[in-house]
């Protein structure tokens, strides 16, 4: 079908109870902004003029113009709150990460989370750290942020496994906690995640001005 077909809804029957049925059970699992702005968008397409979709939602002609405006220019997501942090019922989107970037300074290894001056300075003569080359650290860090901004938790399980399937790397969950705990990653868990959302909220806002 190339074409979605036009419906004459003159010449359909329409049930009150069945109506009211559907709707209570699906502002149950949307909500109820979410059921009035798809009940909205659909008197719409079906042709209604914003005054009568406004007076059959008992809406404000204007709002009902809002709400259409909203979702033929932002789709989806346009059905809910834009206040809202998270959707209730899309996927969630993965944030964009900051490059993180590794350099050696002195008898230090500089590990930067590309946002401003946060970054981590670590001693290359730590005696556990044989094993552990530079760049398998920079492996670590990274699947650690990735981890703390996209869920809001990691393990030493969960790097493992990824470092092993990602970069083939073997490295004991025993080595990931030593190492976590020395560098102080553990420190910034529950920061890094809100330190993104600030510097992505800062960008937004210096990019509309």
């Amino acid at each position: 079908m190339n074409k979605t077909p036009l419906i004459d809804c003159q010449n359909l029957i329409f049930s009150y109870q069945l109506a009211e049925n559907r709707i209570n059970q699906a502002q149950k699992i949307f909500g109820i902004v979410v059921v009035q702005r798809l009940l909205c968008f659909a008197l719409y397409l079906l042709g209604l003029t914003r005054k009568a979709i406004g007076q059959s939602l008992e809406i404000p002609s204007e709002t009902a113009k809002s709400i259409i405006k909203a979702i033929n220019r932002n789709g989806l997501s346009a059905l809910e709150d834009r206040r809202r942090r998270f959707s209730t019922f899309l996927p969630k989107a993965l944030p964009e990460l900051p490059p993180i970037t590794l350099r050696e300074k002195g008898d230090n290894i500089i590990v930067s989370f590309g946002m401003g001056n946060r970054y981590l300075k670590l001693s290359r003569h730590q005696k556990q750290d044989y094993r552990v080359t530079a760049e398998v650290k920079a492996e670590l860090i990274q699947q650690f942020a990735v981890d703390v901004i996209t869920s809001g938790r990691t393990s030493s399980k969960t790097i493992s496994a990824v470092l092993k399937k990602r970069c083939d790397i073997d490295l004991p969950d025993r080595t990931i906690r030593h190492h976590v705990a020395r560098m102080g990653l553990g420190k910034i868990k529950r920061s890094l995640p809100k330190l993104v959302d600030a510097v992505k909220k800062t960008s937004n806002d210096c990019s509309k001005t």
